[in-house]
């Protein structure tokens, strides 16, 4: 492994994880692949929940660039209302503005200036325009309890009201009224932090997305990472991280977390040929223990994997 630490050099971007994974490569399941034509036939938001690193927010992408749309996406925070989702109001500098002008903005100006449209409110406003989005609504648990609710309510109506655009003695341009014909195609994902309310879960088509196993976790590091190794040597790889999740008591390490050890693990040398023979693993044996930082997130199962 490179010496960043003791050289004072910080890594090129080229040789950094990120720079090389695979991002545009995502292999859903066939039962997730069946999931989405069911929210698609009935027209309904898919809730797509699952352990962190799952790839629940990646299948948002995915479908964008599987269907060719654009993808909206919103973060949710525990203090989100309906209008959040839709748009902003920069009323302070709306404020500041009119101190140091003395003319009226028409309500357009005031759009132009001082509204930014969010995720779900340019969706609506797209699709008025022919134009269809995917927008994604990320970590809905985390929403106050009637937000889902309110999303799904904006949705099948497609319109919502922007009160300060409605300005006496001009042209109203505060409502926004979608087109049926070019609905977003909303997803949900959730860590099922606490649970969401039953009748918004009677309004959406749900997947719990498993930890991929055997040949679909394999093709899944063989598409992210594109490295030279054939079958057997990734199910040795495959075979060493469940080997150490066994030993872990805490939090269990995910696909995602999976993907950066593998590479990690090439990076510093030890390849399956390597994690097969004891002595060269002892040998590399301060590479070895550096790595599982990745995996292991919790003191005990750190001092646990210590003398693994």
């Amino acid at each position: 492994m490179q010496q960043f630490y003791a050289d004072k050099k910080l890594p090129e971007v080229k040789d950094t994880f990120s720079q090389s994974l695979d991002e545009g490569e995502y292999l859903p399941s066939e039962e997730l692949k069946k999931a989405v034509d069911v929210a698609l036939l009935l027209n309904k938001p898919l809730l797509v929940t699952g352990l962190p690193g799952t790839g629940k927010t990646e299948l948002a992408k995915h479908l964008a660039k599987h269907f060719g749309l654009q993808q909206l996406v919103y973060h949710t925070k525990t203090t989100a209302t309906a209008n959040d989702i839709l748009y902003q109001y920069n009323s302070l500098a709306h404020f500041q503005y009119s101190r140091h002008h003395q003319e009226v903005l028409t309500p357009q100006e005031i759009e132009d200036k001082f509204i930014t449209y969010n995720a779900l409110g340019e969706a609506i406003r797209d699709s008025h325009k022919g134009i269809r989005r995917i927008v994604l609504i990320d970590e809905i648990d985390k929403a106050p309890r009637d937000l889902p609710n309110d999303i799904l309510d904006i949705v099948d109506n497609l319109r919502f009201d922007v009160p300060e655009l409605k300005i006496k003695g001009h042209p109203d341009i505060s409502h926004h009224q979608g087109n049926d014909q070019f609905k977003p195609i909303l997803i949900f994902t959730s860590n099922s932090e606490k649970a969401l309310p039953e009748p918004f879960l009677r309004r959406c088509v749900f997947f719990y997305i498993n930890q991929p196993e055997g040949e679909h976790l394999r093709n899944i590091l063989k598409a992210k990472l594109k490295l030279q190794y054939d079958d057997a040597q990734w199910d040795i790889l495959i075979a060493a991280f469940n080997q150490v999740k066994d030993e872990i008591r805490g939090k269990k390490p995910s696909t995602a977390e999976l993907i950066m050890w593998a590479w990690l693990l090439h990076q510093s040398g030890i390849t399956p040929a390597v994690l097969q023979d004891p002595e060269q693993l002892k040998a590399r044996r301060a590479d070895w223990l550096s790595s599982l930082s990745v995996l292991a997130k919790d003191n005990e199962d750190w001092n646990r994997l210590q003398v693994f």
